[in-house]
Formats: structure tokens, sequence, C-alpha cells
């Protein structure tokens, strides 16, 4: 059978790299964000932890094991830039990435002196969430 003159005219679809081999930290307050983290990086194949503030997350003795770590700049107990600081001092070298509804408070720069690798603003889209995770852990992306 014959595809439809459209279908012949549309490009072949594309599939995005996975995130199969990376191990995730995300700090997260907010339940419906780390509902909506765990399913965009889950669909992506990523395993995934949570911690709903900044001393759950410096309790961890597992720090060094994570590939990338999501970090929300406006924590109960802290602020991400804070913890972030804090992780970097405990000698943590993974990847993070600034999570923020608040971009009035936090700058880009701001983020990236305080050794951030990447920047989301609330809300994000999953797509976007998978590709920042790639481009901070110098996975592939399509063209």
């Amino acid at each position: 059978m014959d595809c439809p003159p459209i279908a012949r005219a549309l490009p072949p679809l594309q599939c995005l790299p996975s995130l199969y081999s990376l191990h995730i930290l995300a700090t997260e307050d907010q339940p419906f964000h780390q509902e909506l983290l765990k399913r965009s990086l889950s669909r992506h194949g990523a395993t995934f932890q949570v911690e709903s503030d900044g001393a759950s997350t410096l309790a961890r003795s597992d720090l060094e094991s994570f590939d990338v770590i999501l970090l929300d700049l406006m924590l109960p107990d802290t602020d991400g830039i804070k913890l972030a600081n804090a992780l970097r001092d405990r000698g943590v070298t993974a990847p993070m990435i600034a999570i923020t509804a608040g971009t009035m408070t936090y700058t880009l720069d701001a983020c990236y002196a305080a050794g951030f690798q990447g920047f989301l603003e609330k809300p994000y889209s999953p797509i976007g969430l998978a590709e920042m995770v790639r481009s901070v852990c110098d996975l592939p992306t399509v063209d």
C-alpha cells in the first residue's frame, strides 16, 4: 500500500538521543514540579532521585554518583546558589542546572558565576529539559 501524497512529502521522523545512561538528582520543593521532572526524565530513560530541600540534598552520601544535578533556586531552607556552592565545596563535580520561576531574582550571570552549567526558567518543556541535560552532559543532540 502506498503512502498518501502528504506523507511522502514529510521529512523522516528523527528520534532524540536518550538519557538512558544518566543518573540525575533534583532538589525541588514543589510536588508538582517534582512529578514533572520525574516524568520528563524517566520518559527519556534517565534514572532519577529527588530531594525537597537543601539539607536533605547535602545529607546524601551518594552525591558523587550523579551525572547531573538540577537545583531549584528558591528552596525553603536555602537558595540554589548557596546549595551549589556547598556541593562544590564538598567536591561534587557533576554539572548543575539551575531551575527557577523567578528570573528577576536570579540572573544568568549569577548562576554561571556560581558554577551552574545550565539555566531553565519555569515553565519549561519536557523536551527543553532533556535537551538542557544533554547539553551540559555533552551528549549528542539532533541537528
